[in-house]
């Protein structure tokens, strides 16, 4: 679906960074980390919205409307994006919002004229929750029921906004002026807090002195530690104006307000000021500059050693840098792919010149791959420094990953070692001659996942040492590294041991990621022989996090036979966007405590196995995790076999008493809050088909009936009819197909496979829907009809 002309605009607008007139005197536009951070995902988002990225568009822009609400240009935006996805009452209610804040941004209007004349499906509930406060433009009222929605979400900045703008219109009350502190307290705006609080009425004065109370004393116990992290800010930015200093003062309150100690604030306001002290590195060939996360590391010296390594944090990214005899510079890249030996290394295209020039030296480079035994191809940039009267040439060596968060934070790693690599600045006079037998094996990163889908179908769990008896056993493509030996920008918090990220399918087919850019999960482990450890609280870096009840693991570590106790908790994220799994095992006097910030897959059972794979090297490996297609007795075995290429089917599910042919690209899950794993759900990995698989006990029905009730479901009888199917082992099958447009509705194309029993048989029905996905084609959606129509009974489930 494409935008109305009417909207072309909007898509190539400029993020408005500056706030509208409306906005003016907000208690918002105090400094508070959410305006660094809203600018730039308002300014991605944007180019995500001109490359027609629309879905993660809208996501972003509304992560910078909530950690500032005062963006007119990102709510304008976010009203383009929305009433692209043909959410028209969402595109009102942000276009709404923008005008309010600038009048003069033209294309808000523009947007809310366009989503006015604009009929779409029914809103999924969600969407509808989130906005029905808007109404009419002139119900100002609905300020208020919109501020307590994204008050229940958790939203403070964003109800507060809203709070505000009803007090401004007048239709405020005492009660709307305390709702107002009180957000603004929760997010950390201690010194806004007590500005709404200045003008208090009688009917509350008692309970706002109260939180005015608590918001000076808390000011003042953190006061002294803001103006040093913001004195030690301004020296690195070199910022020297009052203005600016007080700014970086109140920067620092709203962190150390929100729960971080000081150690996680400073790395906090590194990140947001895009600061840091680089490392400044010297050799007898010259000199680079590592950035922050960066550190040297010193490797056992051989005849093939590389003159200089580094490492960025956790270790997935690391360049080396080699000596090279390189006779021809005509002839360079035959030397280098020559020199790689174990593992090969194999160029993309020969070396070409650089782009820029280095001090007389003559710069080629270029990009190939190397292929590790265990993890598969992994990408290398190359760049060759040659310099007339040097004995040998430089090479460069950099193998790049995405440190488990994907290729965001894989761009983010290759940015930066290019970075390192230019900065290189030669030697005025070259070192003594080396003439190495070889560049050298590119050693294995400790923390390396190479860049492809992790299946835990298909790829084994590895076990990560703890300590010098304990282990734990992590998912595949979960990254993982040492916290003792790596540099971070800011301290973790005591006794963490692992750092990890990272994200995997599991074996039910769901994604599951944990962290993200920001974010990662973490180990500690500690030494309680008395069990005086209190209860497991919140993260340390969430400290704010809603923690729900806690959850003991002694009859799952007595049915696997497992020694010690545990305990399992889960937590709704404050400042992450997502959920926490929070683990203890308390195992031979120690105490291990996991910290996993979930972005996506919370409810997978592997990150609820985890805990259970803390375990002694001495007392063997855990069991196998409990696979629930076991107790559902649904079994998917997918066809190994290469000369099956051509198959389109990609394996045979299994499931109570049929069996069925899975065409290739789907994944099975199953319904885990069943007595029966029914209904089963296929989904295509590619391009969005779905396919359900519903159970119906019977006794004895009609095949008309059953037919009525599969009609039911659909919405109507098909337009053509059943078509007869064929008989089969105690049944008979029955095929309908629907159009992707039904009169004047909308409806995706549709197509049912009904296998009914035998009047004289006691199996029960089954009733496969498929949807068909905005991206399949015609050849895939009708294998997928045909192979649907194959289901059959089974003949070993027979009763």
């Amino acid at each position: 679906m494409r935008l109305a002309p009417a909207l072309g605009a909007v898509l190539v607008m400029a993020v408005v960074v500056g706030v509208g007139p409306a906005a003016e005197r907000s208690l918002l536009t105090a400094p508070h980390p959410g305006r660094l951070e809203a600018r730039q995902r308002a300014i991605e988002a944007t180019a995500l919205l001109v490359a027609n990225e629309v879905d993660e568009a809208a996501e972003m822009l509304g992560e910078a409307v909530s950690l500032d609400p005062l963006l007119a240009g990102a709510w304008a935006n976010l009203a383009a994006a929305e009433l692209q996805r043909c959410h028209p009452l969402a595109a009102r209610g942000a276009a709404m919002i923008a005008q309010r804040l600038d009048p003069a941004l033209e294309q808000a209007a523009q947007t809310y004229r366009a989503a006015l004349g604009r009929s779409c499906p029914e809103p999924e509930a969600r969407m509808r929750a989130a906005w029905q406060w808007i109404g009419a433009p002139g119900d100002v009222p609905a300020w208020i029921r919109g501020a307590s929605y994204w008050r229940s979400q958790q939203r403070w900045l964003l109800a507060a906004f809203l709070e505000e703008r009803a007090l401004d219109e007048g239709v405020g009350d005492a009660e709307s002026r305390w709702r107002l502190a009180r957000d603004l307290e929760r997010a950390g705006l201690l010194r806004s807090a007590l500005a709404a609080l200045e003008d208090g009425d009688p009917p509350l004065a008692e309970q706002e002195r109260a939180l005015a109370d608590d918001a000076r004393r808390r000011l003042g116990a953190i006061a002294p530690e803001a103006v040093r992290l913001a004195g030690r800010a301004a020296l690195v930015v070199g910022w020297s104006e009052p203005t600016r200093r007080q700014g970086l003062v109140q920067l620092a309150e709203v962190l150390l307000a929100r729960g971080l100690d000081a150690t996680t604030a400073w790395g906090v306001l590194q990140r947001l000021l895009e600061v840091g002290q680089p490392l400044a590195v010297h050799h007898p060939w010259g000199g680079l500059e590592l950035p922050p996360g960066w550190q040297v590391v010193q490797l056992p010296r051989g005849p093939a050693s590389p003159l200089f390594v580094a490492r960025r944090f956790p270790g997935d990214t690391q360049l080396s840098v080699h000596p090279l005899p390189v006779p021809d510079p005509a002839r360079a890249s035959d030397a280098v792919e020559r020199a790689f030996r174990t593992p090969p290394l194999r160029l993309d295209d020969p070396l070409t010149p650089c782009a820029e020039k280095v001090d007389e030296m003559i710069c080629l480079e270029g990009r190939g791959r190397v292929i590790f035994p265990a993890e598969g191809a992994g990408e290398v940039e190359l760049r060759l420094l040659l310099r007339s009267g040097w004995p040998t040439g430089l090479l460069f060596v950099a193998l790049v990953s995405d440190g488990g968060c994907g290729d965001l934070c894989r761009q983010q790693a290759l940015e930066e070692t290019r970075a390192v690599m230019e900065s290189f600045r030669p030697a005025d006079r070259p070192p003594a001659a080396v003439a190495p037998e070889s560049c050298g094996a590119l050693r294995h990163l400790p923390a390396w996942n190479a860049p492809r889908v992790h299946d835990e179908a298909e790829n084994p769990w590895r076990g990560q040492r703890l300590d010098d008896d304990l282990l734990i056993e992590v998912p595949p493509g979960v990254v993982v590294a040492e916290l003792g030996s790596v540099p971070l920008n800011f301290a973790p918090p005591a006794g963490a041991r692992l750092w990890l990220r990272g994200s995997f399918v599991d074996q039910q087919g769901r994604s599951v990621r944990i962290g993200n850019g920001q974010w990662y999960g973490w180990i500690e482990v500690s030494a309680d022989p008395e069990g005086e450890k209190g209860e497991l609280q919140a993260p340390a870096l969430d400290p704010r996090a809603v923690l729900g009840p806690p959850v003991s693991l002694a009859r799952a570590l007595a049915r696997l036979r497992l020694p010690g106790t545990g305990v399992l908790r889960l937590a709704r994220g404050e400042a992450f966007e997502g959920k926490w799994i929070l683990f203890r095992r308390i195992l031979a006097g120690r105490v291990v405590d996991g910290f996993l910030p979930v972005a996506e897959g919370d409810d997978s059972l592997s990150l609820l196995y985890m805990p259970l794979t803390v375990h002694s090297t001495q007392g063997g490996e855990p069991p196998p995790l409990v696979d629930l297609s076991s107790r559902y007795e649904v079994r998917f075995d997918r066809f190994r076999d290469p000369a099956r290429r051509a198959d389109p089917r990609e394996g045979l599910l299994y499931a109570a008493e049929i069996q069925l042919p899975v065409p290739k690209g789907f994944r099975v899950s199953l319904n885990r809050r069943s007595s029966d794993g029914f209904p089963l759900t296929l989904r295509h990995a590619d391009d969005g088909t779905l396919m359900r698989i519903f159970r119906w006990p019977t006794s004895g029905e009609d095949i008309g009936l059953l037919e009525a009730r599969a009609e039911s479901q659909a919405g109507g009888a098909p337009p053509e009819g059943w078509k007869a199917g064929r008989r089969v082992r105690d049944g008979i099958t029955r095929r309908a197909e629907y159009p992707g447009h039904t009169g004047e509705r909308e409806a995706p194309e549709r197509c049912l496979v009904l296998l009914a029993p035998r009047a004289s048989s006691r199996r029960a029905a089954y009733l496969l829907e498929l949807i068909r996905g905005g991206q399949a084609v015609d050849a895939e959606w009708k294998t997928a009809c045909r192979l649907a129509g194959s289901v059959r009974y089974r003949r070993e489930t027979r009763r």
